[in-house]
């Protein structure tokens, strides 16, 4: 069951974040599809933790050290470049950072970005991401 929110919140995601990487989006739009885009991937993200998509985010992360390094940019940049992206309508970038910010939440749980910043944006996104999947799951049944 956890693939029917992953696959449909990712296309929700994708196409939101698509619409407004085109720059169709009316100006006072953008900011409230920009953040529920977010939302969306952080909703998929949480019901990937629930999958094999975990266990592999674990597996890759900790492969060797300039793996983790990578994940840490990776995660680091997802939250970095998201306002940019959008900002000045770069489309094809939208499927990375879709596919980023659904992985967010496994990376962050697998420690890539160390000390007590990494902690606090862990527990932050969790937050936000265990509280959307449970309304959207009392929701949708």
């Amino acid at each position: 069951m956890a693939w029917f929110y992953i696959i449909g919140f990712s296309v929700i995601a994708w196409g939101l974040l698509s619409l407004l990487a085109s720059g169709r989006a009316p100006h006072f739009l953008e900011v409230i599809l920009g953040g529920l885009a977010v939302l969306s991937c952080l909703i998929a993200g949480r019901f990937a933790l629930t999958t094999w998509l975990y266990p592999l985010t674990g597996w890759i992360t900790h492969l060797h050290q300039i793996t983790t390094l990578l994940a840490m940019a990776v995660a680091l940049l997802t939250v970095a470049a998201t306002i940019p992206v959008l900002w000045w309508n770069l489309s094809r970038w939208v499927t990375p950072l879709a596919v980023a910010w659904v992985l967010l939440p496994s990376l962050l749980l697998q420690g890539v970005i160390p000390g007590e910043g990494g902690a606090v944006l862990t527990k932050g996104v969790l937050t936000v991401a265990d509280t959307l999947a449970l309304h959207v799951r009392g929701l949708l049944g």
